[in-house]
């Protein structure tokens, strides 16, 4: 899922844009009958880890508030043109 709006617009600041992405993810898994609760592995792909994992985490640990926790893995990738949009 990526923290983009339906015009395809990112958010602005990065913490919503996790936000975002997780609200989208939420929509798509209602569509199919699921919740949170169903997911098993969570992996978020970053350009600076450094950065970007506190706000990724303070929102992951609102989501998945209780046990059973996903898996979660965490990717660096390279840098991209527009580095802020979350995926």
């Amino acid at each position: 899922m990526v923290g983009s709006h339906t015009d395809g617009t990112p958010e602005s600041d990065f913490q919503k844009q996790v936000r975002l992405a997780f609200e989208n993810l939420k929509a798509t898994l209602t569509a199919a009958g699921c919740t949170f609760d169903d997911i098993v592995d969570v992996t978020t792909f970053h350009t600076d880890p450094e950065q970007q994992l506190n706000d990724v985490m303070a929102v992951k640990q609102e989501i998945f508030a209780h046990p059973p926790y996903p898996k979660l893995r965490i990717i660096q990738n390279r840098p991209t043109p527009n580095p802020t949009i979350c995926h």
